[in-house]
Formats: structure tokens, sequence, C-alpha cells
């Protein structure tokens, strides 16, 4: 299969990247739907996690529920908590309420991770902040943006509080071709209600032709 326009949200933009590097022969064009690359911003998530010592209810479960997940991004940003329920209550609209319930549901949503892995997310992604430091290797390949080649679209939510922009530019600036695209919403909202697929069009994406 070749002459693919290869899409990847959150850390499936990551997973897409290297896919980019492994087949670039395949790859027509990558879009990063905010895509992190610089983790630093987990920095006090990791201090705090350190400190409250959370992996200690968990460290010989096989696996990690999911609600000990959304705990560290609770800790990413705990004041938003508040925001987020009075931003709900002052909403009007059926069909704003109905917005805020889906994104609700994503965010709620998930699986319990094998401890393995998160092992691997704490030690390697938020420790040791390998995408950034160009420490992710494939097969001993590593994974380098600034080695493709095809056009890459990056897209960034204005009012994400997972992925912030700083971490979204510290890899924008590794491509050697690419356009970055700001879009009003947070981590989720942008893609809800057909969102996305009208951005696209807008723009004239290669993926919406």
């Amino acid at each position: 299969m070749n002459n693919i326009n290869l899409i990847g949200h959150c850390i499936g933009g990551n997973l897409a990247i290297a896919a980019n590097i492994i087949a670039s022969k395949s790859i027509k064009t990558l879009t990063l739907l905010t895509c992190p690359w610089d983790f630093s911003h987990f920095f006090y998530v990791k201090m705090l996690h350190q400190y409250l010592k959370l992996d200690a209810y968990v460290e010989n479960l096989p696996l990690i529920p999911k609600i000990h997940i959304q705990i560290l991004f609770f800790l990413l940003f705990p004041d938003y908590f508040q925001v987020k329920l009075d931003k709900f209550f002052s909403l009007t609209s059926e069909k704003e309420q109905e917005l805020a319930f889906r994104i609700e549901n994503w965010l709620m949503s998930g699986h319990d991770i094998p401890s393995s892995t998160y092992n691997q997310i704490m030690q390697n992604i938020l420790g040791e902040n390998m995408f950034m430091n160009l420490k992710w290797k494939i097969d001993g390949t590593v994974i380098d943006p600034s080695v493709i080649n095809c056009p890459v679209y990056i897209v960034a939510a204005k009012n994400d509080q997972i992925v912030p922009e700083s971490s979204i530019l510290s890899l924008q600036k590794l491509f050697k071709n690419s356009t970055l695209i700001e879009v009003p919403g947070g981590h989720i909202s942008y893609l809800i209600n057909n969102k996305l697929t009208e951005l696209f069009k807008s723009l004239s994406f290669p993926i919406t032709r």
C-alpha cells in the first residue's frame, strides 16, 4: 500500500511518526492532531506522583486500573476541575450540554493497562522524556522527526490542557516541511461534532480530497 495520508491523534501521532520513519516510501502526508513531543510540562505531576507515593497502591497489580491513570491527569491541572464544573453549569444550550457530556465520556473512558506498559510510560516517556531527547528506538532505528521528508500538518488546540502548544512546537521545529494549524477548543472538543472534518475541508487537507 502506497500514497497513504497518515493521521494520528495524541500518542497515536507519535506512533504515526514512527511508522513514517520506518515505512517512509509508503507515506504521502502526515497529519498530527495535538501530538505531544516534549513532556516537560509533566514535571510537577512526576514530583507529586513520587511525593504521594501513588504507585504503592498498584505496584503488585498485573493491571493498572484506568482510574489510576485519570488521577495522574487530574494532578496535571487540579484547579481545572472546578473551572470545568462552573463552565458546565453555566451552559444553557442543550447542544452544548450534550457536547460537554460527550467530552467527559471520552475522558472517563479507557481501559486498564498492563503494569509493564504503565512502568514504561512512567520511566521512558515521563521520566526520561524519550521523544524529546531522541531516545526512542524501534529495532535500532532512532525515531527522529527531522528525517521525515513528506508534508506534515500539525494541529494544536488553543485550550488543550493535556498537550500544550509548547509541547507541540518543540516537535514542529524538527520537521523539514510542516504546517501548524491552531484551532479553538481542548484536547478532544475540537474533534467532536464533525468539527475536524469541517476544518480539514476549509483548509483543503489532502485527506479530504
